[in-house]
């Protein structure tokens, strides 16, 4: 029989989270495709942006209204990826009302994944659009202390403010995780359960 080794689960902001009148709020749900996704989990979320006053392309766009969960998962099974993990922490209109939230995003779900033993991968797309670069430290770090208790898994981080425009100074975020990428280093960081986090 087959076996999976690159199962990775997904946590973030969803529309919805129902599997007929059954709610999935934090509750690890296996699918297999984009259409399962859609069909639990529902469409993508309301981003407001600001387009250039000569055209149809995007000059800002409101941080609150969005959510990268819904295009991570497009862009996985997109590449013929596999089965994986959705854990939906709340909607995308409550996190638009009271704002995204390190805790949805890291304790009920971290908790209920250690019920589930296939995932061998943690991703929260959703971490680097918290409020401040803290916020998001502290879900890496439970993330990672989750990968240490169940000895079957990883984190895999995003960059906080990786979209910012490069300085190729002391502050550049870039750079800042550049300076903490030597395997040797990482490794020792992860084992300590320390995490490299640029300076904001």
């Amino acid at each position: 029989m087959e076996v999976e080794t690159a199962v990775p689960a997904f946590i973030g902001y969803t529309e919805k989270a129902l599997r007929g009148t059954k709610p999935l709020w934090n509750e690890p749900t296996k699918i297999t495709s984009f259409a399962e996704y859609l069909l639990y989990f529902g469409a993508q979320p309301p981003t407001k942006v600001t387009l250039q006053p000569d055209g149809d392309i995007v000059r800002d766009a409101d941080r609150s209204t969005q959510f990268f969960l819904y295009a991570s998962l497009r862009l996985y099974f997109d590449n013929g990826d596999g089965p994986c993990f959705i854990v939906a922490v709340g909607s995308y209109t409550d996190a638009i009302t009271n704002g995204k939230s390190a805790n949805a995003l890291s304790q009920k779900p971290l908790e209920a994944l250690r019920k589930e033993m296939e995932p061998t991968m943690i991703v929260v797309p959703d971490a680097v659009l918290l409020e401040a670069a803290t916020d998001n430290r502290d879900v890496q770090q439970q993330v990672l202390q989750h990968c240490h208790d169940m000895q079957s898994r990883i984190g895999i981080f995003d960059i906080f403010g990786g979209g910012q425009a490069r300085s190729n100074d002391e502050q550049d975020v870039h750079l800042g995780h550049q300076r903490l990428s030597h395997p040797r280093q990482r490794f020792l960081q992860l084992r300590r359960g320390l995490l490299p986090v640029a300076q904001h």
